[in-house]
Parts: structure tokens; C-alpha cells; sequence
């Protein structure tokens, strides 16, 4: 047989036959079950099973024969007919994020991975995984697996065998050349590569000889499980592959993208993978580098047959790719046989996010970025070989995703559900070649993997947002359970048949997932309190994982502008009412009302849609500065006159609960925040001239408190501030943003544990009044009729006229889109694009 046909599949049965699966699933199915009963049967026990964990790179939710595919994959698709597939097995939509959600259990934003390998100084962007997770290897290796990586590491940090493994080869990266062995490293360092004769490498051979040296180097301690990730680099860009492999497929495309979308759905029709009345999603749109807004992808016969062949070439190189990776899943499993491994061996196959679209339905080349070659007569045969580099395109990858919406980078179907097959033969006790569409994610692999070693480390795993999956090889059913995604601001939510899915800056769309799992008909408008549970649901879950607030700026060129794209007014401002003298707070109940004070007036008021102004509060001592209304739906609040500050239940009736601080009176209170944990921190400003007189020498100035929420310690805080004012934190109750006039500065600081204050950072080169901030961690403060928005890099990035210079402002509203501002003598608001946080 050729040298990458494996052995371990009966000859009788035939390459060809497995790749067409289709309508002889059945025949297939029940003739390698007696292979599989014959390997299991001559297996050595062992009480917990060896781990070989497959990941493909980029790979689309059809692209194998067993999911639909024209592409001949006969060891997968045997895998399949002898194990179970997964339909609705999820990931994160990204390589590193996905990755990092395999290897650790967690979502990935938890444990620092939330983008790529750019630290964007944000606690769920730091662009390594966190020194203080575990991985696979890690909880393993107390119940003896000795562990094994061949392939892609992608975690940002620079040695796997740091992080459990015992043996790595591979790239640290993404790979950017299948042709060069000096691209490929061995660690531990003392460890030499294995050396190829001029024009012998190809990297998806060498991360398969690699493996099969591991499994040789595991055997010599036989009594111990081992645990081996074997992470293709195909079939990811560049498209590179054997020119024997691409010429295989090179008339296999002529007929293009739309033609192929319709043959894979019907094969995914026959095999059940997708049930029988599933309709074509219309082409996705595509977002071309730097683009906002996308472009739907041409019709195949609309472009010129010099494209066509173009785009056919690329095509069939990926073709090639994923036909040769497959080769090698063969004679690992060849190996495996021959060992009489294969019945306690747990091989879990699937890949680390849809096919990839970048950028354009023609795909670039080079490197990544905007720019393509068009490629014709002898050219083509040049393409997939050295020194050459292309990707295949948004065309091809809508094709790779078929039936879905969009691709890698999103969180529709496209880009996040992928191929899952599981094969365990002394594990698996339901019928062979079983199909599943039960919801999982990558989260689950850990739990499952601790699940079957029994032994392994279980420290630190009550955590896991993860559930093993075992119980689907025993024909048990999993209960239904929130699944949660993010990734450069594209979001996503799915329980059980309903799933939300929003494009960056876009509002959530829904979809049954039962009966529309090609996103094609969005209920959002018919179901508003459904997606308004679903979105209080998210938001949590993002405050509690590091997602929120969302990153202003990626670092990365092929985003459209976060200038342009985060901030904007999509209306007028509107003037809510005035006649009023100096306005502050404000505040927003959750619901319905917006309070306010007016200052020299001593009065303050509430503002509702359907009753306008109404006053709430009026004396000598009711000039409050500072509004929040805390969870009972009271108000808290600073008087600036009589030094303190305020609780005022709903029946009317108040409390001082702060008017001293560490043993000293305060001065006059200015702004304050009201934290998720319950405490409150509030400005004071340094004691001017004019109002010295009624404040006490020995008067705490110039900081912040903090009001424990037990109300038993008020604490100065404050960290280098001369006078601070506005104060605002965000959701999550990690950050805290201070403006400080006094310095002409706005500040940031990370709250600690205990409350206090520290990372002091600069968050707008200017002061301001009042202050608020937006999910993705803008600040937004007062100037002369204006609101300037700063990013978190203190960037100016946006100017909001208003008719009067404000004093204060907050968002709040129904979604959270609203800005209230407080003024000299009106009150406005006006909705923008980003929601607060």
C-alpha cells in the first residue's frame, strides 16, 4: 500500500468506499465492528485509558467524508463508523482561545487567553495562558500519564514541557511554512529533531513521525498511560501540501463553491448528520480587511474563468492538506493496532474553529493582509509548493462550513461548530458509528479526560465550567447547560434550543436551534424578554470570566477602526427638560427613572418618560451631589453642605452612613460609586477657600473612601490624587476610574481584594466633572459642550456635542445604551452604539 494508506483499515474494504460514505454507512458500519470487537478482545487491560487527542487547524464543519465531505478521509471516517459523532460539538470561534479552552477546561478569556498572543493589559487579554492554570498534562500526570505534544502550542508562552508535557515538537505559533524543518523546534532543549534528506520534509508527515517516536518512548515505561496531543497545523494557511496530493483534486473544483455546498448538504442529508429538512444558508457575507461592515460572497459563475481557476487551484491544495493529514491519523492508528492499544485507547478527533474566510472570496497571498495574486497558466502548478504562500478564501471557507453562516473569528455556526468524533472501544458501550447532536464545547474535554483516569489530580477543578461526556458513549444524556462566547466583541449564548448571536457592535439576533440552526430566521423582534434574560445571562457570565469590559482596541490591523466602530451617537441628543440652575448626579433605577439634583436649588428630582420631572427631595440640606440607587431601590447619595453621606429608603426615610472618616470628618463629599460587593467609594475634593470656613482644619481631603458594605469601616483609599471629583467603576468591580481636576487627570485603578486601591494608570490626560464608562472600557468625561470619550490607552477618540457643558453623566436605559448628562440648566440623553458598563 502507499506509504500514508493505512494498514489498520481492511483492504478489502477499500479507501475509495469509506470516502463515499453516503448511502453504504450501514454495510460500512457493521463490517468494521467486527474488526473493532477483534482488536478489543485482544487488547491488554488496563484499569484507565491512553488519551490521543487530535486537533485539525482551521478545519470546516463538512470537510470530512464522514460530516459530508467530498475530500477523502477513509481513517477519520473509519474512526466514525466504529465511534460517535458529535453534530453540535462547539468551540471557540479562534485558534489560541480554543486551544487554551482545550487544555485548561476553562473558558478562555479566564485564564488570560481571550484574544491572541498580544498582551492587551486587560485581565482576560494578557495574550499567554495564566502561569497558575493546569492543563491536561498537569492533572494527568498524578495518575502516571507520561504526556506528549507533537504539533501547535499557540498559548502565548514559550515551552509546553513548563506546562506538564514531557516531550514537545512543533511550532510555538502558527506555522508559517510546511516546507522548512528549522521552522519545527524540540524541547527540552537537549532533545535533537529528527533529520530529513533535502525535499523529504513535509510538516504534517514530521508531526506524525514525531508522534510515533513518543508512542515508541511511552512503551518502554509499559505499565504507565500516556496521554498524547497530536495539533496538526493543517489544513491553516499557508495552503501547502505534495504536488502527487494537490493533483489529486486539481478538476475536483472547476464547478465551484455553490455547486459543492449543495453536494455536501445533500451527503450530510444522507448520513444524518443534519437533519433531513435543512435548507442552504444564503452565502455568508464576507469582511475584508479592515472592512466594518460585510459583503455578500459572489456567485461562482459570476467571476472569470482566470479567477475560477485560480480559486479551483487553492481549493484542491486544501483538499491535499487535509487528505494528507488524514494519511497520518492512519499510520498512527496503525501503530496503535499493532500495539494492541487501539480498544483502551480514548481518541478524541475535532478542530479549533470553522474554516478560516480571511480576507476576501479570493484569498491572499504572501502574507496575511489585503493583498492577492492572481494566478494562471503555469503559475498554477506552482501553487502549494516552497517558498510559495496563500490562503483559500472566504468562498471556499463558506463551502468548508456548509450549511452554516460565517466562518472563523465569528460566533454564528460558521466559525464555532465543528467536527467532534470520539472512539474508545473498551469505553463505549452504545451502537458503533452512533450520531449525537447534544450541545458540547472544548470545556468539556478536560472533565472528560478526569473522568476517565479516575486517578488524576482533581485540585482546583470544582471550577470547571466543563461536563465529561462519557455519559454520551453510554447512551446517557447530558443536562442542558448555558454555553458562553466571545471574541473580538462577536458574541454568542446557546441553552438548549435557543441561542443568541450578535456581530460586533450589532444587537443580538435569536434562533431556534432546533428548527433554524441555520441562523436564517431571527425571532429577536417576536421575543424581546427572551433575549433580555439571555443578555442579563451573558453579561454575567463575561463580568465573571474576564470577557467584559471588551478590549477598545485588538492590536491588529484587519479590525475595522475602534474609533469609527465603538463610539458613536445613533441619534439626536435630546433635551428632557430644563429651567433648572446647576443639575448633577445622575442616576439611573434599573427600570424606569433617572434622578438628578439641582444644586443651588437644594432639590432633587426624578425623570421618567411617561411623568417627566417630579421632585423627590427639597431643603437646606438637600443639595446632593453624587446619585446612585442601590439594589432596594433607595438612593444613595452626597450632601455637599452637611458633609456626608446618604441612604434614603424607598418610604422617604434617610441615614448618614458616612460623615467621618478613619477618626476624621470628611470634607465635602462630591461623586460616589456603589460597587457589585456592596461598598461604596466616594470623592472628596480638596477644600477651596470660599467653603474653608465651614469645613473642619482636620477634615479628610483630597482622596477617595470606601464604605465596607457592612457599613462597620470607611477608609481612605485614595492613591496620589490632589482633587479628585467624578468617580465611576465598572461592572465587574474590578476597575475603578477617579477624575482628579487638581492633576488635570483622569486615573484608573485596579480594586484589590480588601478594597483598596492600586496600578494607578492614566486614564485621560485632562480632568472632568462627571464620569462614565462603556463595555469596552472608553471613558467618557466633561468638557465645554462637549463629552470627550478617551480609549484605554488614554487616546482621545471621540467628541459628543451637547448644547450646554455637562456636569455629570451615566449610562443606563433599558439595554444600557442610553447616556444621561446632567447639565448647567437642562438634562439630555442621547443613545449610543456601545452599552455601559
Amino acid at each position: 500500500m502507499p506509504r500514508h494508506c493505512s494498514s489498520w483499515f481492511p483492504a478489502f474494504v477499500g479507501q475509495k468506499l469509506l470516502s463515499r460514505l453516503g448511502k453504504w454507512i450501514v454495510l460500512v458500519t457493521s463490517v468494521l465492528s467486527v474488526f473493532g470487537t477483534t482488536a478489543a478482545s485482544a487488547a491488554e487491560p488496563r484499569s484507565v485509558p491512553n488519551v490521543l487527542l487530535i486537533v485539525a487547524d482551521d478545519l470546516g464543519f463538512s470537510d470530512l467524508g464522514c460530516y459530508g465531505s467530498e475530500i477523502e478521509t477513509p481513517n477519520l471516517d473509519r474512526l466514525a463508523s466504529t465511534g460517535l459523532r458529535l453534530t453540535q460539538f462547539y468551540t471557540t470561534g479562534r485558534c489560541c482561545p480554543s486551544r487554551a479552552s482545550l487544555l485548561t477546561g476553562h473558558y478562555p478569556h479566564r485564564v488570560g487567553l481571550g484574544h491572541m498572543v498580544q498582551d492587551l493589559n486587560q485581565p482576560g487579554y494578557r495574550g499567554r495562558v495564566s502561569d497558575d492554570v493546569k492543563t491536561i498534562a498537569e492533572y494527568l500526570a498524578p495518575a502516571g500519564y507520561r504526556s506528549y505534544l507533537s504539533g501547535k502550542w499557540h498559548l502565548g508562552t514559550e515551552d509546553p514541557t513548563q506546562h506538564g508535557f514531557d516531550e514537545f515538537y512543533g511550532t510555538l505559533v502558527s506555522a508559517k511554512t510546511f516546507w522548512d524543518p528549522n521552522h519545527f523546534v524540540r524541547l527540552p532543549l537537549a532533545r535533537k529533531p529528527k533529520r530529513y534528506a533535502e525535499g523529504e520534509f513535509y510538516g504534517t508527515d514530521a508531526l506524525a513521525d514525531q508522534a510515533l517516536e513518543f508512542l515508541q518512548q511511552a512503551r518502554k515505561t509499559g505499565s504507565q498511560p500516556w496521554f498524547l496531543y497530536l495539533a496538526f497545523h493543517a489544513p491553516h494557511f499557508p495552503l501547502h501540501a505534495p504536488k502527487k496530493s494537490i493533483d489529486k483534486y486539481s478538476q475536483r473544483y472547476v464547478d465551484g463553491w455553490d455547486k459543492l455546498r449543495e453536494e455536501r448538504l445533500k451527503r450530510m442529508r444522507t448520513l444524518g448528520i443534519v437533519p433531513q429538512d435543512t435548507k442552504l444558508s444564503t452565502r455568508s457575507p464576507f469582511f475584508d480587511w479592515g472592512a466594518a461592515d460585510g459583503v455578500p460572497i459572489p456567485s461562482w459563475n459570476s467571476l472569470p474563468a482566470e479567477r475560477r481557476a485560480d480559486l479551483a487551484r487553492r481549493m484542491a491544495i486544501y483538499a491535499a492538506m487535509i487528505d494528507r493529514m488524514d494519511d497520518n491519523i492512519g499510520r498512527i492508528l496503525t501503530d496503535l493496532e499493532q500495539n494492541k492499544e487501539l480498544a483502551n485507547t480514548l481518541i478524541i478527533f475535532t478542530s479549533d474553529n470553522g474554516a478560516c474566510a480571511e480576507w476576501d472570496p479570493f484569498g491572499f497571498d504572501i502574507k496575511s493582509s489585503p493583498h492577492n495574486k492572481l494566478h494562471s497558466s503555469d503559475e498554477l502548478n506552482q501553487m502549494g509548493g516552497p517558498g510559495t504562500f496563500h490562503s483559500v478564501g472566504s468562498g471556499w471557507a463558506n463551502a468548508s462550513n456548509t450549511p452554516w453562516r460565517l466562518f472563523k473569528h465569528f460566533n454564528h455556526e460558521g466559525g464555532t461548530a465543528v467536527p467532534c468524533i470520539v472512539h474508545w472501544p473498551n469505553g463505549m458501550t452504545r451502537e458503533q458509528g452512533s450520531i449525537d447532536a447534544t450541545p458540547a464545547h472544548l470545556i468539556d474535554v478536560v472533565p472528560t479526560l478526569l473522568d476517565c483516569s479516575r486517578q488524576a489530580d482533581r485540585s482546583g477543578t470544582s471550577a470547571l465550567p466543563g461536563e465529561s461526556l462519557l455519559p454520551l458513549l453510554r447512551d446517557q444524556p447530558l443536562e442542558s447547560r448555558m454555553l458562553f462566547f466571545e471574541h473580538e466583541g462577536n458574541r454568542a449564548l446557546r441553552h438548549g434550543r435557543w441561542k443568541i448571536v450578535a456581530l460586533r457592535d450589532k444587537p443580538w439576533e435569536l434562533y431556534d436551534m432546533i428548527l433554524d440552526r441555520t441562523e436564517s430566521n431571527d425571532l429577536a423582534p417576536s421575543h424581546p424578554e427572551l433575549v433580555e434574560t439571555m443578555d442579563a445571562a451573558w453579561e454575567k457570565w463575561a463580568a465573571e470570566n474576564n470577557v467584559t469590559p471588551l478590549p477598545a482596541d485588538y492590536g491588529v490591523e484587519y479590525l475595522a477602526s475602534a474609533v469609527q466602530e465603538n463610539v458613536r451617537a445613533v441619534g439626536p441628543i435630546r433635551k428632557l427638560a430644563d429651567g433648572f440652575r446647576f443639575t448633577e448626579g445622575p442616576a439611573w433605577d434599573g427600570e424606569r427613572a433617572w434622578y438628578f439634583s439641582d444644586l443651588p436649588d437644594k432639590t432633587l428630582h426624578r425623570w421618567t418618560e411617561a411623568d417627566g420631572v417630579r421632585l423627590v427631595r427639597t431643603g437646606n440640606d438637600a443639595s446632593s451631589n453624587g446619585i446612585v440607587t442601590d439594589p432596594q431601590g433607595g438612593l444613595v447619595f452626597c450632601e455637599v453642605a452637611s458633609r456626608r453621606v446618604v441612604r434614603r429608603s424607598v418610604d422617604g426615610k434617610e441615614k448618614t452612613i458616612a460623615e467621618s472618616c478613619e477618626g476624621r470628618p470628611i470634607g465635602m463629599p462630591n461623586d460616589l460609586w456603589l460597587a457589585p460587593s456592596g461598598e461604596i467609594y466616594f470623592t472628596i475634593p480638596r477644600t477651596n477657600a470660599k467653603r474653608a470656613r465651614t469645613v473642619p482644619e482636620n477634615a479628610v481631603n483630597g482622596t477617595v473612601c470606601r464604605i465596607s458594605s457592612d457599613g462597620q469601616i470607611i477608609q481612605d483609599v485614595g492613591v496620589n490624587l490632589k482633587s479628585p471629583n467624578g468617580i465611576v467603576g465598572t461592572r465587574d468591580g474590578k476597575w475603578l476610574y477617579v477624575a482628579d481636576p487638581g492633576s488635570q487627570k483622569c486615573w484608573k485603578y485596579a480594586i484589590q481584594p480588601d478594597g483598596t486601591l492600586a496600578d494607578q494608570m492614566l486614564a485621560a490626560p485632562k480632568g472632568s466633572d462627571g464620569l462614565a464608562v462603556d463595555e469596552h472600557g472608553n471613558l467618557y468625561t466633561t468638557g465645554k459642550n462637549m463629552v470627550l470619550v478617551y480609549s484605554p490607552d488614554a487616546q482621545l477618540i471621540a467628541e459628543i456635542p451637547v448644547p450646554e457643558s455637562p456636569a455629570n453623566l451615566k449610562f443606563g436605559g433599558k439595554n444600557g445604551h442610553t447616556l444621561f448628562i446632567t447639565a448647567r440648566t437642562s438634562i439630555y440623553m442621547v443613545e449610543m452604539n456601545v452599552r455601559g458598563n
